[in-house]
């Protein structure tokens, strides 16, 4: 399967779901839970029975008497994390990284800024019995526990803490209130959006499902046209930049003059330009021309040069100049495609309105295309007042708090930038709604309904319902998460790759649509982007939406 897992996006996500430790010199006996002068200890022993044999002793019940069957069964797949041989090597191989340098890969995540705070608000947490921050017992602790990747579970890294280990109740207590809050906004919403979907459907009339389904036929399959490749090579004196934009091309009928709509791709962090390519031909074969610049300072190969020491620890997986970077490299495109018009393209391609497809990081270049100015007063206070635990998007978002001030103030606007498809896009805090509501450009906003990374609540819907555009689009994925082609290492692949393939499927169709309305024109493509159809809960700007969470 074509797929690029995110590393450190995985090693947050281990280190985030599990209680760390130091070097072994006592196994730990208890947790003590500690709220003020209260203490409440509960047996390692007991925690490990219930998380292996599901037996719930006087201890741990004090504990879960009062979850839910459903967070039960959460906290016990938590406990029991682990990933076999197979599957630490796919996701090595992934990253064409060895699997040897494990230490090495720890060490310079956890040292770089990220990892830093990553450390620091798990301490808060994972406290010392004299009640002072944590991180540097557990930094020690991940070290230990991945001595042995095999045994890097939860369980096996309790049993090595030294001495009891002191849970911070009202630190819990504040993460658990900020997910629940978002949770309940997260399930508020998809029963709005169901009961949405059975409203339309049976308001529906007859003509337009038919049409309905006449479109889905066509942009679900590969287009009518042949697609030709090439890449472009770039290098901007001014900012002394070398990349490359890889070009799709429709081979079309050289006697039709009709121009030919250009699409830009915005790829995610530690990915190549070949992660989409799926996409850029399915659009390709539909007529459109698709360019996929290269994201030299946050792709793949950076990423790798991180982990292997190749770049200073400071610099994290990726440059925090791409914030202004990566849009700069999509308006140097459209400059110099523009030039080569005439020459190269016989002056076909349409570079005065141009649609953006992003992922994720890739999001950012696009709205501040559109129009979005980074709000460092909002970011500032988000990253200090949020818990990343439970948005891991803001351990890179509030990287840009690391511009220089002659940076903050950049306008990237592009006039020539009239439409966008996002898929998770990681924007609230880096934007603010109030600088969302510059976005008057048409905008699919492709959300989820299991990702850690950028929450569906904090990122996605507070995003979406802040952007004032009338010619707005939501669209909540149930079965995917923040990667769109889910990754080999997940358990019951056969379910994960049939996901995979109708989520692709669901990418290439709506986005098709949606370009061929707001590049082309097409209004016979406009009703697949207000109705539903299995794969996905849609909701329309026209809607009624809920308003948003206080």
């Amino acid at each position: 399967m074509k797929h690029k897992l995110d590393l450190i996006f995985s090693l947050l996500t281990i280190a985030t779901i599990s209680v760390l430790s130091t070097n072994p010199v006592k196994a730990a006996e208890n947790i003590v839970f500690k709220l003020g002068p209260i203490k409440k200890s509960i047996a390692v022993k007991s925690i490990e029975a219930f998380a292996t044999e599901n037996r719930e002793d006087d201890d741990i019940s004090f504990i879960t008497r009062n979850l839910p069957p459903e967070q039960k069964s959460r906290v016990r797949e938590l406990l029991g994390f682990r990933l076999n041989s197979k599957q630490w090597n796919e996701l090595f191989r992934s990253q064409d990284l060895p699997p040897a340098n494990t230490n090495l890969y720890l060490t310079r995540m956890l040292n770089s800024n990220s990892g830093k705070e990553l450390l620091f608000d798990l301490g808060k947490i994972v406290r010392l019995p004299d009640g002072t921050n944590g991180r540097e017992a557990i930094k020690t602790g991940l070290f230990s526990a991945s001595a042995n990747l095999l045994d890097f579970t939860p369980i096996n890294i309790l049993r090595s803490f030294p001495g009891d280990i002191y849970i911070d109740v009202e630190e819990v207590f504040k993460v658990l209130n900020q997910s629940e809050k978002f949770i309940k906004s997260e399930i508020a919403l998809i029963k709005h959006l169901e009961n949405s979907r059975l409203d339309s459907s049976s308001k529906m009339a007859e003509t337009a499902s038919n049409q309905l389904n006449d479109i889905s036929q066509k942009v679900a399959k590969a287009g009518s046209f042949a697609v030709s490749n090439q890449v472009i090579k770039h290098f901007d004196i001014s900012r002394k930049r070398r990349f490359t934009t890889k070009l799709y091309i429709p081979k079309t009928d050289p006697a039709v003059t009709a121009k030919i709509p250009l699409v830009i791709v915005a790829t995610g962090m530690g990915l190549n330009q070949d992660f989409m390519a799926f996409l850029a031909n399915h659009l390709a074969s539909h007529g459109f021309a698709v360019g996929v610049p290269e994201a030299i300072d946050s792709n793949d190969v950076r990423q790798k040069d991180f982990f292997l020491g190749r770049k200073p620890v400071s610099a994290g997986n990726f440059d925090v100049s791409e914030y202004v970077n990566r849009p700069l490299d999509i308006t140097y495109i459209l400059n110099e495609l523009d030039q080569l018009n005439s020459t190269k393209f016989q002056d076909r391609l349409d570079v005065k309105q141009v649609g953006i497809v992003s992922y994720s990081f890739g999001a950012v270049s696009a709205l501040s295309l559109a129009g979005a100015k980074f709000d460092f007063a909002q970011l500032q206070q988000d990253c200090e007042s949020q818990s990343k635990l439970i948005n891991l998007s803001l351990f890179y978002q509030c990287r840009a708090l690391e511009l220089p001030d002659s940076q903050r103030n950049l306008d990237f606007r592009d006039s020539r930038i009239t439409s966008l498809f996002m898929f998770v896009p990681m924007a609230q805090s880096l934007f603010g709604s109030k600088n969302l509501q510059a976005i008057d450009v048409p905008t699919y906003w492709n959300s989820t309904a299991r990702d850690p990374f950028t929450p569906m609540a904090q990122e996605q819907l507070l995003g979406f319902t802040a952007m004032q555009n009338p010619n707005k689009y939501l669209s909540i994925a149930l079965d995917v998460g923040h990667t769109p082609v889910p990754a080999t290492i997940i358990e019951q692949a056969n379910v994960s790759e049939t996901i995979s393939r109708k989520f692709q499927t669901y990418l290439e169709m709506m986005s098709t649509a949606f370009f061929k309305v707001h590049l082309t024109g097409d209004e016979n493509y406009r009703p697949y982007l207000t109705s539903s159809d299995e794969n996905k809960l849609s909701v329309s700007a026209n809607d009624q939406l809920l308003r948003k969470p206080k």
